[in-house]
């Protein structure tokens, strides 16, 4: 039967359609009408690619974990520490033994002499009491221990991420990418991520962020360059002058050719005139000199070219080496008074002579890098992905729609409306706030689908029920809302390694053939008794024994094979050979130390949620909470018992697929207690009323769980490995829902209510 009414018994309805309709003008906007309003079809698909952010594993590109070695700064804090304090020692003429670093942190002077110690400790205390604590040295009469304070470590080490971080975004955004990612990562305080979409030179990539930029200019105190490091300290008796030492570089630095022709040493300096931090702008340029070359100009801050202008009057007709990476690449001569220029000439092509200038105009790093997890994904491999989440999102789509419209009919239109409007808004959001479409963004697209579906199917079945009651379609409605091999890798049927019987140590593989092939291999080894018989594998021959006897049905390939090298031949033998190469799309690489922290943050997640929701439970529904609670435990421990079971490999997508099996878990009961309470409002016993709650509940859990497990199937069907994690986890965690919601919940109920009082009432 149908029902009409008019629009003007709901004065607000007008205001509603009217407030619905601009939200989806605004959503469509946002989608395709920007950053130009579209004139034709083809600039409303490039608007929509515009606004749509595609991540790494969708677009293709650079994913990197970085962790900074942060206790490298710490250490060089220490050690330019040591190095003010003997020159502060040495100015003010306070005699001492040595100054030696015990650890990282720590340090210690020895042997300052007895009369001196006040005034050594004065002068500690005025210059450096900030950041180091000063105690007398065990077992030295008059030495001294200074240790770095935990503040002080905290400050370097907070101070070396945050420059870390700003030199990595300069030099990435100097490369010119397209909206990289760089922020920190984790929760060690020493990592950073890096995602550089569409970055088609990864190694290029990887060598600019982990270059350390370190650039310096120093006067030359020998103008003998030497061969080896041994010559230079023969030529000085084997004892370097005070304040030197000696850097390597290119033979011709000093050179006006500036190829590179072997590798020369140089005594120089210790103490730089310059630095990469006294640098202003770095700029590549051609060599005019050299054809083909190019070369970095640079010019320095004014602070530096006040002290480098006096220090080249001063060295007119001496040596400059200006020194990168700790390499000597050019060794000028001084010949007049230098400001504020300078130039870096060596065996430079323009991509090469571009990326110093951009290291050098982005800073050093102030520690260096280490790689805990690198992923190459290729655009190909993203395309194809994209194709999958369309097809599932699309399918999952139509069979729910198809559901709804077969199930409610005519009310079903309205639920297909509202989930269309519902994605409409959810691709509106992730285009306003610059939100990145992942293939686990895919998956929550999709799983959106399902959870909308379960809204609607709460609503329609609490209308049925009011309609069922007797009230009117209004009031139902407005209470809710010789090529040929003789035997291939084919015909064996089996292949193990065994130990070489007659040379210890090594290892081969014994094989057998099917029946087939020993069929055709006894004639053939009959045939030709006395002639070799090669066995090839990968095209390369491994052994060639004489046929001495017929032979059936066995062999073996002998080499010079260890046990670990035996097994795996073997194991590649039993699973059979490639009917083509392969090509890696996606390379991944993740360190143990990020796995154990993704599995630690996991279950940090898992654990958090399971006990708010478990307090959720206990304090709103009080002991039949208790009763929630022990069936959501007990869903976790079916949902890992099955995962163990299968074998199934848990992702992190796949933890999430848990957490979500919580949150559903959750749903599930919330529905029955919330229906118990309706039943006991209603005047009937506790008995009846727990076993109604359930009856009327259990029709609304199965449509909501059997459509969220539709939509996991179709991420299964066309998701890659780790959304199919997180299909298998949610699909499994579902079914266990189920059992524990509806079957073991309501025997705790029954329990509970057999041994309570008739006249009590339930906790509820």
């Amino acid at each position: 039967m149908r029902a009409s009414y008019p629009l003007n018994m709901n004065p607000h309805l007008k205001w509603k359609a009217l407030f619905i309709f601009s939200v989806i003008l605004i959503c469509l906007f946002g989608l395709v009408g920007l950053p130009s309003f579209p004139t034709s079809w083809a600039q409303v698909k490039e608007n929509f690619g515009h606004q749509i952010k595609l991540g790494l594993d969708l677009q293709g590109g650079t994913h990197l974990i970085l962790q900074v070695q942060v206790q490298e700064a710490i250490s060089q804090e220490t050690d330019q520490t040591i190095d003010r304090l003997a020159s502060q020692l040495r100015s003010k003429n306070i005699h001492y033994e040595e100054v030696r670093r015990i650890s990282d942190t720590q340090f210690l002077v020895r042997n300052v002499a007895p009369e001196q110690s006040p005034q050594f400790r004065d002068l500690v205390n005025d210059q450096f009491s900030r950041e180091w604590d000063m105690t007398p040295a065990p077992g030295e009469s008059s030495g001294y221990l200074l240790a770095l304070r935990p503040t002080a470590i905290v400050t370097i080490q907070q101070q070396t991420m945050q420059q870390t971080l700003e030199t990595l975004e300069r030099r990435i955004n100097a490369l010119g990418l397209t909206e990289p990612t760089i922020q920190l990562h984790g929760r060690n305080d020493n990592e950073i991520l890096i995602q550089l979409p569409g970055e088609g030179d990864p190694a290029r990539a990887r060598q600019v962020i982990q270059a350390g930029g370190q650039l310096e200019l120093r006067l030359v105190e020998d103008p003998t360059p030497y061969p080896s490091q041994a010559a230079a300290l023969a030529a000085h008796n084997g004892v370097l002058p005070a304040g030197t030492e000696l850097v390597p570089g290119r033979s011709s630095a000093g050179s006006a050719s500036g190829s590179s022709t072997g590798e020369n040493w140089y005594l120089l300096d210790r103490a730089p005139v310059v630095t990469g931090r006294d640098l202003r702008s770095a700029q590549e340029n051609r060599n005019a000199q050299m054809p083909g070359q190019w070369q970095v100009n640079f010019s320095l801050s004014t602070d530096a070219a006040r002290r480098f202008g006096p220090f080249t009057e001063q060295n007119i007709g001496r040596q400059m080496a200006i020194v990168l990476e700790h390499r000597v690449y050019s060794a000028p001569v001084i010949k007049n008074r230098i400001e504020d220029t300078g130039l870096i000439e060596g065996n430079f092509g323009q991509e090469e002579a571009h990326d110093l200038a951009l290291v050098l105009r982005a800073g050093a790093l102030p520690a260096s890098i280490k790689y805990l997890e690198e992923r190459t994904v290729g655009p190909s491999l993203g395309a194809d992905s994209i194709r999958h989440g369309v097809q599932a999102s699309v399918l999952s789509l139509i069979v729910v729609m198809v559901f709804l419209l077969f199930y409610y009919r005519l009310s079903g239109a309205n639920a297909v409306v509202a989930l269309i409007l519902n994605l409409i808004i959810l691709l509106a959001a992730l285009a306003y706030f610059g939100a990145v479409l992942t293939l686990p963004g895919i998956a929550g697209v999709i799983l959106t689908i399902g959870m909308g579906v379960d809204s609607n199917v709460l609503v329609f079945e609490r209308i049925r029920e009011e309609l069922r009651n007797g009230k009117s379609v209004v009031n139902g409605v407005e209470s809710l809302l010789d090529r040929a091999p003789v035997v291939t890798g084919r015909d064996l049927r089996s292949a193990q390694e065994n130990r070489n019987a007659q040379m210890p140590g090594q290892w081969q593989v014994n094989f057998s053939l099917s029946t087939d092939a020993a069929r055709r291999f006894g004639p053939f080894t009959e045939q030709n008794i006395g002639r070799q018989m090669a066995i090839v594998l990968e095209h390369r021959v491994y052994s060639a024994p004489v046929i001495k006897n017929r032979i059936e049905d066995t062999g073996l390939i002998e080499g010079n094979f260890g046990q670990e090298e035996a097994h795996d031949l073997a194991l590649v033998l039993r699973a059979g050979a490639l009917p083509a190469s392969i090509k890696y799309l996606e390379e991944r690489t993740v360190g143990p130390s990020l796995g154990a922290d993704s599995i630690r943050h996991g279950v940090q997640a898992s654990v958090l949620s399971l006990i708010v929701v478990m307090v959720f439970l206990l304090f709103y529904y009080r002991l039949s909470g208790a009763n929630a609670v022990v069936a959501l435990i007990l869903n976790l421990i079916i949902l890992l018992a099955a995962l163990a079971y299968f074998g199934a490999v848990l992702t992190l997508p796949g933890i999430a697929g848990v957490i979500l099996t919580i949150g559903m878990g959750v749903d599930s009961n919330v529905l029955v207690f919330e229906r118990i309470r309706e039943e006991l409002r209603n005047g009937k016993s506790v008995v009846n009323g727990v076993e109604s709650g359930f009856d009327r509940a259990f029709l609304t859990i199965i449509d909501t769980h059997v459509t969220t497990v539709v939509s996991a199937f179709f991420l299964f069907l066309f998701g890659t490995g780790p959304i199919r994690g997180f299909a298998v986890s949610l699909t499994i965690g579902l079914i266990a829902n189920l059992f524990t919601s509806i079957y073991v919940s309501k025997t705790i109920f029954q329990y509970h209510l057999a041994r309570m009082d008739r006249q009590a009432e339930l906790s509820i």
